[in-house]
């Protein structure tokens, strides 16, 4: 590259130069700009402020090459920009280099280089200001950020930014959460794809909160994200606006707590298998005097049977030995009540429990059970109500599991009722499903025994003094026998006011041949041995 020439002689320019002096004096001697006039590599003028700047006077800088004051770094880039041949300089833009001064000091300038005519020939016109300070300040902000930008992908919780819809940024831990190879994967992808579909409202309700309420971070939240697999990770999540390269975004920080969600869960299985063994253990305690004491009272009758024969007395007290006779009955039904409850409620959890479905009239049904056992509630000195707000209602139900529920909840009710109490079976008609409830005036539940008294093993009083007698399967089997219906069992009660237990089934039908449908009858007839062994824990 060559300059091109400029003035045919040295003197030539000068002579033009003061020629023009007074023109343009006062404006190159009162601006704070630094002003090089240039020919080839030689400095022909420099202002007041240009020789401050640069430390040498313009009789050193007449002396010296235009490449001593410049950077060898952008020596190189200046010549290319002072080239009068370069369109740049006949339209010129601003570039910045690195200047040396006399003291040697690198300092940064911004120039513009315009070629300029003096009788009739062409010179370079640099036009600078200083701009060390704000370069050095630049250096210190890529330095921040850059010590920012490791920080960033040190920490091990993700980083993302967005705007109002996609990605502009994330670091290396989002990338690993996400199981994405590298940031292109990710940046430019809609926000709401790295969310589950159950969160999508959650996350765009933190990010329009992020966006209201500026520079304050959103609540703590956990949602859960989209790995690049099509796994699911559960993360925790926090927002707040900020500015990124000079426009309003969205940061997020994603903490990964699978670990800690598997611990909880953990903790959680945990603590169920141990209230689970504890309820195992309770009731195999339970059941060990379930059978014991039935067993022990009929061994003590046979033994006072024994001893009457013994003594030749046995035909002599008929009514004694009935009793005796009656006591061995009454808890050998116990004993097969308690074998059947074992062997239902396994057959239930192995599946092997079918419903014999069959058309009822559903209010007949109950009232035909209720009064099965009418005599025995009232010989016990409690009041029985029936009631009903429909006189027919048919049912497609298995008649013997719902004698089973209902015998079950009656023998609850009368165990918890007090001589003098009352006990009320009501049906009620709600269209699509029909409610069966049994309440009592009776001790009541407490509130902590209501949320598990229909799990296996449980009794609302597991002491072995209570007043009355239960495995404490039974109303776990009621409740299922409730569902293979379709239906749902619930219960109300307070300490001391009594309990309710509802239990509803869905209105449905089968239907007959010619769309006649039969209605079954529920016959009492052999159903005395049944109340028997479900009212056999039952003692006056």
């Amino acid at each position: 590259m060559k300059f091109v020439s400029i003035f045919k002689g040295e003197k030539n320019i000068e002579q033009a130069l003061k020629e023009s002096e007074l023109k343009f004096k006062s404006l190159t001697e009162a601006t704070s700009s630094y002003i090089f006039i240039c020919s080839e590599s030689k400095i022909l003028y420099a202002n007041p402020a240009a020789e401050k700047f640069i430390g040498y006077s313009l009789n050193e800088l007449k002396e010296m090459n235009v490449a001593d004051l410049i950077h060898p770094d952008f020596r190189h880039y200046f010549f290319e920009c002072t080239l009068i041949e370069n369109e740049a300089v006949l339209s010129p833009e601003v570039y910045e280099i690195k200047v040396l001064t006399k003291s040697g000091e690198e300092k940064w300038i911004s120039a513009t280089a315009t070629a300029i005519q003096i009788d009739s020939e062409y010179v370079i016109l640099i036009t600078a200001f200083d701009i060390t300070s704000r370069k050095a300040a630049e250096e210190k902000l890529i330095e921040s950020e850059e010590k920012y930008r490791n920080l960033v992908n040190l920490l091990p919780d993700g980083i993302f930014i967005f705007d109002s819809e996609n990605c502009l940024y994330v670091n290396e831990a989002g990338l690993k959460m996400l199981g994405a190879n590298n940031s292109d994967d990710i940046i430019g992808k809609k926000y709401i794809d790295l969310v589950h579909p159950d969160y999508h409202s959650l996350f765009k309700n933190i990010i329009e909160y992020s966006i209201e309420n500026i520079m304050v971070p959103s609540p703590l939240s956990e949602i859960k994200i989209i790995c690049s697999d099509g796994t699911f990770m559960d993360a925790e999540i926090r927002c707040v606006s900020f500015m990124y390269n000079g426009k309003s975004a969205i940061l997020s920080i994603f903490r990964d707590i699978t670990i800690r969600k598997n611990a909880i869960e953990t903790e959680k299985l945990l603590k169920q298998a141990l209230e689970h063994d504890k309820l195992i253990t309770e009731f195999f305690s339970n059941m060990s005097h379930e059978l014991r004491t039935p067993i022990n009272v009929v061994i003590s009758a046979l033994q006072m049977c024994e001893l009457m024969y013994k003594n030749g007395t046995i035909f002599d007290d008929i009514e004694r030995l009935k009793k005796y006779y009656n006591i061995m009955k009454q808890n050998c039904y116990r004993l097969i009540k308690l074998t059947n409850n074992i062997i239902d409620i396994t057959k239930i959890e192995s599946g092997y429990v079918k419903l014999n479905l069959k058309n009822y009239n559903i209010v007949e049904l109950i009232e035909d059970i209720t009064i099965s056992v009418s005599d025995y509630i009232e010989n016990k000195g409690i009041n029985l109500i029936f009631d009903t707000d429909i006189e027919e209602k048919i049912v497609a139900c298995d008649g013997d599991k719902i004698e089973r529920i209902m015998l079950n909840l009656l023998a609850n009710a009368v165990k918890f009722t007090d001589i003098g109490g009352t006990i009320t079976v009501k049906v009620e008609d709600r269209k699509d499903n029909v409610l069966i409830s049994v309440e009592d005036t009776g001790i009541g539940i407490s509130e902590e025994k209501q949320k598990i008294i229909f799990e296996r093993f449980v009794q609302a009083d597991m002491s072995l003094s209570r007043p009355s007698e239960g495995s404490g399967i039974g109303l776990s089997i009621v409740k299922s026998l409730v569902e293979l219906h379709g239906g749902r069992i619930y219960l109300k009660s307070k300490i001391g006011i009594g309990s309710k237990f509802t239990f509803e089934i869905p209105c449905i039908t089968l239907p007959e041949k010619d769309t006649i449908l039969k209605v079954n009858k529920y016959s009492p007839n052999n159903k005395v041995e049944r109340i028997n062994i479900e009212f056999s824990d039952i003692y006056s």
